[in-house]
């Protein structure tokens, strides 16, 4: 008999733990598709393209945008940041431009900024969407970080596939602060504030480039 619950016990943390698994990739795919949908209305602006591929600057040989996901908490710090490297900016888009070795010679680049989405983060929508149990909410919200970092990696990957069907290089970059911690940040290039100037720079050098 208690080897019949103990039985029983594996058989539903392994339920629990499939059922996690498979709604963190549900709400991770809606957190996604919102920031992919965001970020392929702002590329499709002509204006970013006009301003950008003009004579006498560097640009890259293919059509290439970096991407920024902001996840942090002090938004002011983070436009600074971004702001450093921007020459003109609008609302979530501008030009990065990131100086060369020559002094008159600049890698010009459109950059998009969005904010990080989580359908976890509205309360009130997240309890519209998931409906379930009290107790099957408690664990989705306990799996926040999970879910937030698979949102991420999905994410990244539509914007790696968008390649194929546009043309168009998005180059995502997250951007958080120290104390953030996902469960596993391997897939998708990441860094603090004040790492951001340097790991665009690291990402502008791993472009072909042309006049």
């Amino acid at each position: 008999m208690v080897r019949s619950n103990a039985l029983n016990d594996d058989s539903q943390k392994t339920q629990a733990n499939k059922s996690t698994l498979k709604t963190r990739l549900h709400i991770g795919r809606f957190n996604a598709g919102m920031m992919y949908n965001q970020v392929m209305k702002i590329s499709m602006d002509p204006r970013i393209v006009n301003e950008t591929f003009q004579k006498g600057v560097i640009t890259p040989s293919e059509e290439t945008y970096i991407v920024i996901i902001d996840t942090t908490r002090f938004k002011d710090q983070t436009l600074k940041a971004i702001e450093s490297i921007y020459s003109k900016k609008t609302e979530n888009v501008g030009l990065c431009r990131i100086p060369t070795r020559v002094p008159s010679e600049t890698v010009v680049i459109p950059t998009i900024k969005i904010n990080f989405h989580s359908i976890l983060d509205r309360p009130v929508e997240a309890n519209k969407s998931l409906f379930g149990s009290q107790k099957k909410n408690t664990r989705i919200f306990a799996d926040k970080d999970g879910i937030n970092t698979a949102s991420l990696q999905i994410l990244d990957r539509y914007l790696s596939e968008a390649k194929k069907m546009k043309g168009i290089d998005y180059k995502m970059i997250v951007l958080h602060d120290d104390g953030l911690v996902f469960d596993d940040v391997k897939d998708f290039v990441h860094c603090t504030v004040d790492d951001f100037v340097a790991t665009v720079a690291s990402r502008v050098t791993a472009m072909k480039l042309e006049m």
